[in-house]
């Protein structure tokens, strides 16, 4: 071996030499990145909005973020984009949808100025009016109507903003719809009317104004179910079926099954109801299909309810 001889470095392997060079060259062009967008301010280097931002900005109402999204001439092409399957609560629902459930009046004059149209539709039929008049509110209903929204469009199972009001929405928003002139006859999928659906709802003051509006009380559903035997058969105050009585509900009208209003006031074992329909004419001698009376009715309770009311009928039958 010779000494003092220098030792010859080993070179490094091409594939290591050319990781590294990748490395080193991304960090400097994000390292560029960076101070580009720190030198040319906030907003030159941001992307294109994304529906998704705007759905979000409207939901919550914030006009703030919205201004600034829509101030993007790329948003025009978003402004009515729908969600896809990656959200499933909102699947389907657009920008415009997302601010009238929230009841954000100011959010749908921004995206409707924005070119949103007012009458687009999830696949299941809903409109921006249908989520205002549900779950909104009357202002959001008004700002629709006034920019062309159909009060009458259908959902697939043919229910309208005036049902969803009528159901479970704000009085005022249901006022507006009546005010724009939507049928309050309409029927959904299963014969109901906007009345029933109120009525379901134990919603006295919508019922009411309904009925104001024309709403027929006489109508029956599917199974031939009244609002009145509806109202007498659940939960909504002795008040609601009052009223219907007094707008000439008929108060003998049987169902599918020959069941009365009364047979089924008699089922619940209250004596309110059937005080109620007695003292406005119901027949207490009615027999449904399977030959039962409501008399017949009360007494299958075996509680003190059915017995109090079985009581009152039996007077009522002379016995």
């Amino acid at each position: 071996m010779t000494t003092g001889a220098k030792s010859k470095p080993h070179a490094l392997p091409l594939a290591v030499v050319v990781a590294c060079l990748l490395i080193a060259g991304g960090l400097v062009y994000y390292a560029v990145q960076e101070l580009s967008a720190s030198i040319e301010g906030p907003g030159t280097a941001q992307a294109a909005p994304r529906a998704g931002s705007l759905h979000a900005a409207a939901a919550a109402g914030d006009t703030e973020s919205l201004r600034r999204a829509l101030a993007d001439p790329l948003a025009a092409a978003l402004v009515s984009q729908p969600l896809d399957a990656s959200e499933p609560a909102r699947a389907g629902m657009t920008p415009l949808m997302c601010a009238a459930m929230g009841g954000h009046a100011e959010a749908l004059a921004l995206l409707l100025d924005a070119g949103a149209r007012p009458n687009e539709s999830t696949p299941d039929g809903r409109t921006a009016l249908y989520f205002a008049a549900g779950w909104g509110d009357a202002a959001a209903v008004r700002r629709l109507l006034d920019a062309g929204a159909r009060v009458d469009a259908r959902t697939t199972d043919n229910w309208t903003a005036l049902m969803i009001a009528a159901g479970r929405g704000e009085p005022a928003a249901l006022a507006e719809l009546l005010a724009a002139g939507a049928n309050v006859d309409a029927r959904n999928k299963w014969g109901q009317t906007a009345l029933m659906l109120a009525v379901i709802a134990g919603e006295e003051d919508k019922a009411a104004a309904l009925v104001r509006a024309g709403a027929s009380v006489s109508a029956a559903d599917a199974e031939g179910l009244t609002a009145a035997a509806i109202a007498a058969a659940g939960p909504s105050p002795p008040s609601l079926l009052a009223a219907l009585i007094a707008g000439g509900a008929d108060i003998d009208a049987p169902d599918a099954d020959g069941v009365t209003p009364l047979m089924k006031a008699a089922d619940r074992g209250d004596l309110e109801k059937i005080v109620l329909l007695l003292d406005a004419g119901a027949d207490p001698a009615a027999i449904d299909k399977a030959g039962r009376t409501a008399l017949d009715w009360a007494l299958a309770r075996d509680d003190d309810l059915g017995r109090q009311a079985a009581a009152a009928l039996s007077e009522a039958l002379g016995r």
